[in-house]
């Protein structure tokens, strides 16, 4: 599952002390050899000055070598006795880092500019300087190019989605549209999920997709708290889909698909039913789900089709009543001006 495995690309957009829990849990889940993660701490510890950790790492992964001499700079700004007194009469610590960064700081032109802002973002966050946090976010507001691209966003914008029953329904459309326009950008088992399932209505595809997706849940730091919500979402897309273009389902045959035993396939969907009030019923008898006559008038197909359409007329009209209101203000005189 490495090759699913995203710490690579969205590290590099991370501030770097920022990626040490990732690389832990990769440790942790194995994905990797362990020589080779020790190598990318050390090679990540390379241009920080966290010392002490890039020494213990240098020990573990080479036990019989001498750990090379480090030079701090951090150290040498410190010992100056000028920023010394700036430590002891600041009053907090934005005063200090003002000093700090119009003394020692980077222009903004400079190309690690947006990393320290986002370091300094970072390490405020950490010491839960809340106030502070929002003030450098700001600045990172005027500073980031809204034109930056992030393709992976899909997979987590996807894991939302399937696992928020609130508003799913109004969102998957728009989902599905923009899983297919960045295709060949991005695609992982998550995203193929949706696409075999909406897409293609291959369900022998989406349920090989969901056991792909279960791994890569399993080994994704931000997604491994996930793993159950998404699953049980997953296999209820497959249900309510796979019932909307048929009349009488086998029980064994949706069980295969939900990658679930017959026994527990069949309580499932007993619950299933019972809680989402879905028009259907199972004859244990002949082990099948038969779906009640779900047949849409034309009528409610044309309410259906024009109901955002009227929301957004309405919306239109408030907007240019407002605007021209404003207009009409401006245009009255300004009494008790001189």
């Amino acid at each position: 599952m490495a090759e699913f495995d995203l710490t690579s690309r969205m590290g590099q957009y991370l501030d770097r002390h920022l990626v040490f829990p990732l690389l832990e849990f990769l440790s942790v889940k194995e994905l990797y050899d362990e020589k080779e993660m020790l190598k990318g701490k050390l090679d990540l510890l390379s241009n920080t000055n966290m010392v002490d950790f890039a020494m213990d790492v240098h020990k573990n992964l080479y036990p019989d070598q001498d750990v090379p001499q480090k030079t701090e700079l951090i150290t040498k700004i410190f010992e100056d006795p000028e920023v010394v007194r700036q430590m002891q009469s600041s009053r907090d610590g934005r005063q200090l880092f003002e000093f700090l960064n119009k003394d020692y700081g980077l222009p903004s032109s400079d190309k690690n500019f947006l990393d320290t802002l986002w370091g300094k973002l970072a390490s405020e966050i950490l010491m839960q300087n809340w106030e502070t946090a929002l003030d450098d976010l700001t600045k990172l507001k005027d500073v980031i190019d809204n034109n930056t691209t992030c393709p992976h966003i899909l997979r987590y914008l996807t894991t939302a989605v399937i696992t928020n029953k609130g508003r799913r329904r109004q969102v998957l459309k728009d989902l599905v549209k923009v899983i297919q326009q960045e295709s060949y950008t991005y695609r992982d088992p998550i995203t193929e999920f949706v696409e075999c399932l909406y897409v293609n209505f291959d369900f022998d595809g989406a349920q090989q997709k969901l056991r792909e997706c279960e791994e890569v849940l399993v080994n994704d730091f931000f997604l491994v708290a996930c793993l159950d919500d998404f699953i049980e979402n997953a296999r209820l897309l497959i249900f309510e889909t796979f019932c909307r273009i048929h009349e009488c389902i086998s029980i064994n045959m949706l069980a295969e698909k939900l990658n679930m035993t017959v026994d527990d396939a069949e309580r499932w969907i007993v619950n299933l039913i019972r809680n989402a009030r879905l028009d259907a019923k199972i004859d244990s008898k002949l082990g099948h789900v038969v779906m009640g006559a779900q047949a849409v008038s034309p009528y409610q197909q044309v309410i259906e089709k024009t109901k955002n359409l009227a929301f957004r007329s309405q919306m239109l009209a408030m907007n240019i009543e407002k605007k021209l209101g404003v207009r009409s203000n401006d245009n009255m005189p300004q009494w008790g001006q001189e």
